[in-house]
Parts: C-alpha cells; structure tokens; sequence
C-alpha cells in the first residue's frame, strides 16, 4: 500500500514593503523594485510578487512590470511617449495585503 500527497503552501504575510518608494525615469526608460514582507522575519518576495501600475486606482498598460531574474528586480517599463504620475501596486498571492511606489515618468 503506497500514497502520496501534494500541498501547496502560501507565506502568511503581516506587512509588505516595496523600495524603492518612489523613482522618477524619463518616457521609455525602466525601473528596478524590489518586494519583501513580514513574516516571522523578512521574507523575499520580489521574484514572487505581481506588480500593477495604476492612475489614480485604475489599472494602466503604459507601465508594464516584469521579474528579470538577472537583475533579481521586478523592472517595469514605461511606454514611450508617455508621462504622468503612476502607483506601482506590490501584491502577493493568497494576500490582501499590498504595498504602494509612486513612479513619475517625464
């Protein structure tokens, strides 16, 4: 007689911070974030988080955010020709708990 068994954990998380918290770049140019929570201790979560750029609390597709595992960085991109004052949103699966970066593009 044999089994098995699979389980799928999730970090409990009780704060998330972001860093940096706020960065300027010009149209077209990149940002490096990095993502870390409390959990009994700090945890990394860059490589694991989802990064969403908004305006004013709507999603936005000018700035798109991705984990680049050579910079070991979420790096998000702006679109060029495009300016404005973004909140680059942190979230973690299986949390409601969210951290906040402002990105301004010039």
């Amino acid at each position: 007689l044999s089994s098995t068994a699979a389980a799928t954990v999730f970090v409990v998380i009780t704060s998330m911070s972001i860093s940096p918290m706020s960065a300027g770049v010009t149209s077209g140019a990149s940002q490096n974030f990095t993502v870390s929570a409390q959990s009994n201790g700090t945890i990394d979560l860059t490589s694991s988080a989802t990064l969403t750029a908004q305006q004013n609390g709507v999603v936005v597709t000018a700035v798109q955010c991705a984990y680049d595992s050579v910079k070991l960085a979420q790096v998000c991109t702006t679109t060029a020709g495009t300016t404005g004052i973004y909140q680059i949103v942190a979230s973690y699966p299986g949390s409601t708990i969210t951290a906040t970066a402002t990105l301004t593009v010039n």
